[in-house]
């Protein structure tokens, strides 16, 4: 067997070559790019970015999400009240669950006048002032009053960011 395989590939080795007609060669030639040699760096690239992406992606949407939910929006808003001779005054709304307990008024030394802060994000608040933990009345400095569903009015608070949103 290992004649017969010799004869044949001598016999093949001896078959004149065809040469290809020119503007085939050349038509099948220009369909490939010519090869760039590879870069170090490039062959990590396309092994690591597939695997990476979804990850900086994630990452992205959860410094996205912390970002949006921990803005610093809040507004701080003075409350005045003149009111001489209250023991106490206190605010309670909507910023509160209505518990007055958790926003003090401090008393201006002889004036008769009581201030205190609030720190708001933007919206539309409906508020009240407790005086002597008794008496529930509304802000008779605020610029609007609504319906308190009692039979009374509650002072309103609207907190607009800059341009106009709410």
């Amino acid at each position: 067997m290992m004649d017969e395989e010799k004869t044949l590939r001598d016999w093949v080795t001896k078959l004149p070559r065809p040469e290809p007609p020119p503007f085939l060669t050349g038509r099948i030639l220009s369909q490939f790019r010519p090869r760039r040699p590879r870069r170090g760096w490039s062959r990590w690239m396309r092994y690591l970015f597939p695997r990476l992406l979804p990850a900086a992606a994630l990452a992205f949407l959860a410094l996205f999400f912390v970002w949006t939910f921990t803005r610093n929006e809040t507004r701080v808003i003075e409350i005045q009240v003149f009111w001489p001779g209250a023991g106490s005054l206190k605010v309670a709304g909507d910023f509160n669950q209505w518990n007055p307990d958790q926003t003090e008024l401090k008393p201006v030394e002889g004036t008769g006048l009581w201030k205190g802060n609030l720190r708001l994000p933007p919206g539309r608040f409906r508020y009240m002032i407790v005086v002597d933990d008794k008496l529930w009345i509304p802000d008779p400095g605020a610029d609007e009053l609504v319906d308190d569903g009692f039979g009374g009015k509650s002072s309103i608070i609207d907190i607009t960011l800059k341009g106009g949103e709410v």
